[in-house]
């Protein structure tokens, strides 16, 4: 090895407990500290992690995060035609992610053991898990109330439990032991029920994502398993859409809403559609104020078709509602973020989005498997993409506010261990 990669490697190691240390708290912070303060959080530890390293920037990083960056230049235009403050909160909702993949990815870079980074992973998982008991034993009349209320009451979970129970199948999956015997079935249990108590359709979704992707041997892409995968979440589909009508009526609104009717009328929620009763657009509120965004898209010209109308543009709900506290009528987003990003950047900035999945979905089609735990970051950075896309029609996916961070940290640190490495040399190119 050149003696320049003897010393970068001891400097790398050098930095592995603070990142380490940044890492679990990374992974933790976005359940307890408000979104808007997360991000200030994750812009000082950036710094932190680049003072480490010279303030060296690897191109490869840079080029992961490209296509974020076209996307909200493309939302810029909105500067001329609406109110500055509005055209900031959406830059905010774009832009937060760019700093997340690239902390991850600097986090890994110093960290350099994707077992070290598993086992953080567990850790935070097992303790956002534990906290999650200890709120609802703090509270414990809640559990008589119904599922909706003891999420409003207590908390919506922490996604970081479903990949934890993810991280532990995998190393399984590889018979590499991460814990001893006893201690890797009390995790899973503790984090299972964590994510069983969070009554979160989110939750269970990515969570079975993740464990296809583990059991779905994702070392050779091939038809016959794209088939198999599509066949299964086309099944889903019917099922929650069909679902009401096979189980019998479960009401999905008022005070006897129940966690199965809400399951099982999943995808008909998220369906754009025109409703006018009340009942009908309460019980389908994300299908509808997708509906008015794309009725707002559509009212734009051919340019704005094709890159948006820019940030700082409000949907019409044509309807006041209570949203956060305030009666609304005009908002800046929606759950579904497909049409929030059709209206702002257009049908360019929705080919931004899609591309930089498919990018580093094919990054890790191509991953090195020069090891066990190669594996397990080609694994994860699979299981975190697809969910991160599938909730994109549910709870935003890249742009959620905050509850899904862990996972876009997590995506960045994985994508360091599979990036692309110069064949002449142990160092990647940086700026």
């Amino acid at each position: 090895m050149p003696e320049s990669a003897q010393s970068t490697n001891k400097v790398e190691h050098k930095n592995r407990y603070p990142a380490s240390i940044l890492l679990f708290l990374t992974l933790l912070l976005p359940s307890y500290v408000p979104a808007e303060g997360f991000t200030l959080v994750m812009l000082f530890f950036c710094v932190i992690m680049l003072a480490l390293h010279s303030f060296s920037i690897e191109w490869h990083m840079v080029r992961l995060v490209m296509p974020l960056v076209i996307l909200t230049v493309l939302g810029l235009s909105g500067l001329v035609f609406s109110p500055v403050m509005d055209v900031i909160k959406d830059l905010w909702y774009f832009t937060k992610v760019i700093p997340a993949i690239c902390l991850g990815y600097m986090l890994s870079r110093s960290i350099g053991d994707e077992v070290i980074m598993a086992k953080i992973i567990v850790i935070a998982a097992l303790a956002a898990s534990l906290i999650h008991f200890l709120q609802i034993a703090m509270n414990p009349d809640v559990m008589s109330l119904s599922f909706k209320l003891i999420r409003e009451e207590i908390t919506k979970g922490y996604y970081i439990s479903a990949v934890g129970i993810a991280t532990l199948f995998a190393f399984h999956r590889m018979n590499v032991s991460l814990f001893r015997f006893p201690v890797f079935y009390i995790l899973i249990s503790v984090m299972t029920v964590s994510v069983v108590l969070s009554f979160s359709r989110n939750q269970l979704l990515i969570l079975l994502i993740m464990l296809v992707t583990i059991y779905g041997t994702w070392n050779r892409l091939s038809l016959k398993k794209i088939f198999l995968l599509t066949l299964l979440l086309v099944g889903l589909g019917i099922f929650a859409y069909f679902g009401s009508g096979m189980l019998g009526e479960q009401p999905r609104i008022g005070p006897n809403t129940t966690f199965i009717g809400k399951m099982i009328g999943s995808l008909h929620e998220i369906i754009p559609s025109d409703y006018s009763d009340p009942k009908d657009i309460h019980a389908n509120w994300r299908g509808y104020e997708a509906y008015q965004a794309l009725q707002g898209y559509s009212n734009g010209n051919a340019w704005q078709y094709l890159f948006g109308q820019g940030f700082g543009t409000l949907i019409d709900l044509k309807l006041y509602i209570l949203l956060g506290g305030q009666e609304m009528r005009y908002v800046p987003i929606t759950h579904n973020a497909f049409p929030y990003i059709l209206i702002k950047t257009g049908l360019a900035g929705v080919i931004c989005y899609l591309f930089f999945f498919w990018r580093i979905l094919v990054l890790a089609r191509n991953c090195p498997l020069l090891s066990n735990e190669n594996q397990f970051a080609k694994w994860m950075i699979v299981g975190l993409s697809l969910s991160l896309l599938v909730s994109t029609l549910s709870i935003s996916g890249l742009f959620n506010k905050s509850a899904l961070s862990p996972l876009v940290i997590l995506l960045g640190a994985f994508l360091y261990i599979c990036r692309e490495r110069p064949t002449n040399d142990a160092n990647t190119e940086c700026i």
